[in-house]
């Protein structure tokens, strides 16, 4: 199991905007955060309480990506809806279970790219 501090593998998925990319944030930790679907009660409140944090995840060097099955244009709408910072990851073919057990996530931790 991935621990905090350990190396993230590296992934690629679409986001709202265009794709993620682990590989260009070498230096940086993530944040993963996974959601079931976009503007639903929880997962905006999440996705509200990740924005918020945002400034104090920047001057840690830290990416925050949330990961849902929708499609980039939902999130796009969600990110406008809400005024989202963090980046919003499009799992179209439902690896987010594949991923999660990739990075043999519990639960959602830090991780840094080297």
């Amino acid at each position: 199991m991935l621990k905090v501090n350990d190396e993230i593998p590296r992934f690629e998925i679409l986001t709202d905007k265009a794709p993620f990319k682990v590989s260009d944030h070498i230096g940086k930790k993530i944040v993963i955060f996974f959601f079931p679907k976009a503007d639903t009660s929880g997962c905006t409140a999440e996705s509200i309480a990740f924005t918020n944090l945002q400034k104090e995840f920047d001057q840690l060097n830290c990416i925050i990506i949330g990961i849902s099955k929708d499609k980039p244009q939902k999130q796009a709408k969600f990110r406008e809806k809400y005024n989202l910072t963090c980046e919003l990851g499009a799992d179209l073919v439902f690896q987010r279970t594949n991923l999660k057990s990739k990075l043999n996530l519990e639960k959602n931790i830090t991780l840094p790219v080297n």
